[in-house]
């Protein structure tokens, strides 16, 4: 027997008597995702039945595998400047329907989102629009709001409407959703 032989089985017996049986080495767990490694987005933006809103796109662009896990951060601004945080949700009229909070494993250029809403129907008079949000501050779970984005929907031709707040679900995979 040669050698190399003799190297490459005596690997496969020592790798075969410290793992258990049928097991594998674990790989190492990716990182949290950093704000330098992934681009925010606001996708599929519209309304339907009272409820406007769309998808927050979480796009990794590096060159390393990353996860994310729970709500992003994701604040309304009034023309005015006046904030309003989002209220979590574990789903949306626009989804997503999972069970648990799941961690999303993003490989280079890989996608995962959360869904935002809120309502076009304006709870104090069937007349009266209600005020808008004028842009949005999202930022990755656990951080800081990090970009800044316009609050236009395009499926509803206008800005955010602030009738009651702004809800956001939890980050999924983007395969999760509808057109996701």
């Amino acid at each position: 027997m040669s050698a190399r032989r003799c190297a490459i089985l005596a690997a496969v017996t020592l790798l075969s008597s410290t793992w258990p049986a049928g097991a594998a080495p674990a790989r190492p767990t990716p990182r949290a995702c950093g704000a330098g490694q992934v681009r925010i987005a606001l996708r599929h933006l519209g309304a339907a039945l009272g409820t406007v809103g769309g998808y927050v796109s979480f796009r990794n662009v590096s060159r390393a595998t990353c996860r994310l896990t729970g709500w992003p951060t994701l604040v309304a601004y009034a023309a005015d400047g006046t904030p309003t945080p989002a209220v979590r949700r574990r789903s949306t009229m626009f989804g997503p329907d999972v069970r648990g909070v799941p961690v999303v494993t993003l490989r280079p250029g890989e996608r995962a989102e959360a869904v935002f809403t809120g309502s076009d129907v304006n709870p104090r008079s069937a007349t009266t629009l209600c005020p808008s949000f004028r842009s949005f501050g999202v930022g990755l779970p656990g951080q800081m709001a990090s970009v800044r984005l316009s609050a236009w929907i395009t499926g509803l031709a206008a800005y955010m409407p602030n009738c009651s707040g702004v809800w956001v679900s939890m980050v999924v995979p983007a395969r999760a959703l509808f057109h996701g």
